[in-house]
């Protein structure tokens, strides 16, 4: 017992050491000339630097809560999103690791969405497969996705990814499973982003180009047994007409390619504040679509700031914005082309502002209201907060 307890004391006598020797060679060079007598070695260490990002967002009438965390120690990034929508019951998360090498960038992303009420399913109507409501059901997809990106100029990127998904949808009202099985995603991604070209912390461009295109080829359980090929895409631009009025507009265009397995073919839901506004989330269901969201938006109110005391933190609203929306979308609920094309839009206005506090700290406040152009529909009152830091260095 007594030789543990010497050995004990050895080792805490060690480690002690080890520490102060590592505070040590850390202080200034001339406190270092100051207290050693041999020759100076020079220690080396190179620099650690971590950033951490927040954004929170929690949005009304949906009750969607979204939060993204990005973090780097050195090279490696790492990014945690989470949203949850409390009216839908739904839940998609995940975490995300690349550490880019030079114009390579290698990740890995892990994920999982759980929806506890998904009402609409495809199914054989007339030999023809087509989205119809379905018996409340539940899906679940977890799955591992990697990823490498070629950055082959400073604003267009090649990006293959394989991802790895295990699916499940059950009934809830015969307990029975309606799928299930194991997915297998090839994808081919194309990115450009003219904002890609900016310095590092330097505001977002006036006039802005962003397009990103991908084909995924998916088969179940094995490589030989192929599902379908789809095609998504969207282009977002931005534009400065004058010194307080912008544009901005997003085109999504996606669909099936090619489909082998028709009764699990993928389709698309549509409506709330990130798609179509002025339409309940996830209300349309599509196979295809094409979708264009219209912004205008007008800086007003320049020069007047309000300055207000919260507790013992100070914070100034300003950055006045007034919006002008137009939404469209043409969907169709049947997987042939010649199906029938379903017609959706709205049109409304906005008002939103910035709150701004220490250590650049900034809550967005976004009011819109948009009326559908369906005349028996009422308007939707949409309340948004953003919560987010330009940059915080640990």
């Amino acid at each position: 017992m007594i030789f543990e307890s010497n050995g004990k004391r050895r080792l805490y006598l060690i480690a002690l050491c080890f520490v102060y020797a590592f505070f040590t060679l850390s202080a200034s060079r001339s406190e270092c000339q100051e207290q050693k007598e041999e020759p100076q070695r020079t220690v080396s260490l190179s620099t650690l630097e971590a950033k951490v990002n927040p954004h929170f967002e929690f949005t009304l009438p949906s009750g969607n809560i979204s939060e993204r965390i990005e973090q780097q120690f050195n090279n490696l990034h790492t990014v945690f999103d989470l949203n949850f929508n409390f009216l839908n019951s739904s839940v998609d998360a995940g975490v995300t690791f690349a550490y880019p090498l030079g114009f390579f960038v290698p990740g890995i992303r892990f994920y999982q969405n759980v929806d506890l009420e998904n009402l609409v399913a495809p199914q054989l109507q007339g030999g023809e497969l087509t989205l119809l409501p379905a018996e409340k059901y539940v899906s679940r997809i977890r799955g591992i996705e990697l990823d490498f990106v070629f950055n082959v100029t400073p604003v267009f990127s090649i990006i293959p990814s394989f991802l790895m998904n295990d699916t499940f949808k059950g009934s809830f009202t015969t307990g029975l499973s309606l799928d299930e099985g194991i997915d297998w995603i090839a994808r081919m991604s194309f990115a450009v982003d003219s904002g890609r070209s900016q310095p590092e912390g330097s505001p977002v461009p006036d006039n802005r180009v962003a397009f990103s295109s991908a084909i995924d080829t998916r088969f179940r359980n094995s490589l030989t047994n192929p599902v379908s090929i789809d095609h998504n895409n969207t282009l977002q631009t931005t534009h400065q007409l004058r010194e307080r009025v912008f544009i901005t507009e997003t085109l999504g265009f996606n669909y099936p390619m090619y489909t082998w397995h028709k009764d699990i073919s993928s389709f698309y839901s549509l409506g709330g504040f990130d798609s179509l506004r002025g339409y309940p989330y996830g209300s349309i269901a599509a196979f295809r679509y094409v979708l264009n969201r219209f912004d205008l938006g007008v800086a007003v109110f320049r020069n007047a700031q309000i300055k207000i005391k919260l507790g013992k933190r100070r914070a100034t609203i300003g950055d006045y914005r007034l919006f002008f929306i137009l939404d469209g979308l043409l969907t169709q609920n049947h997987l042939s082309w010649d199906s029938p094309v379903n017609t959706y839009g709205g049109g409304g206005g906005g008002f939103v502002f910035l709150i701004s506090g220490e250590r650049q700290q900034h809550i967005k406040v976004s009011t819109y209201i948009v009326q559908p152009i369906e005349a028996q529909m009422f308007p939707i009152f949409y309340f948004q907060t953003s919560f987010f830091n330009f940059e915080k260095r640990i």
